[in-house]
């Protein structure tokens, strides 16, 4: 309840207690499991109304590598480069049938 990204301010401690377990849960299966609980306390409280999502697109020009969707839309910017021999290497694909 106490993060930047909670806007209302809502807080339950069951909710925080299935988000505990999830954290340090290893096997997926049961991880999804307990994030389905956490989401159905969620939904009864109902904190918020979920009625839109964000969508965002992108042009991302062919040479510019290490930038990758991320579930925010925010871009870590300290591994994206620019390759500079990308030509090269997509005239060496074309010729390779590839």
């Amino acid at each position: 309840g106490d993060n930047g990204n909670n806007s209302t301010g809502w807080k339950n401690p069951l909710y925080d207690s299935f988000l505990r377990l999830a954290r340090i849960e290893i096997d997926p299966a049961r991880r999804m499991h307990i994030l389905q609980q956490a989401e159905a306390v969620l939904l009864e409280d109902l904190p918020v109304l979920p009625i839109y999502t964000y969508v965002s697109n992108s042009l991302i020009k062919p040479y510019v590598r290490g930038l990758y969707p991320t579930i925010l839309d925010m871009h870590p910017l300290n591994h994206v480069w620019i390759d500079h021999n990308w030509q090269q290497k997509t005239d060496n694909q074309e010729g390779n049938g590839g």
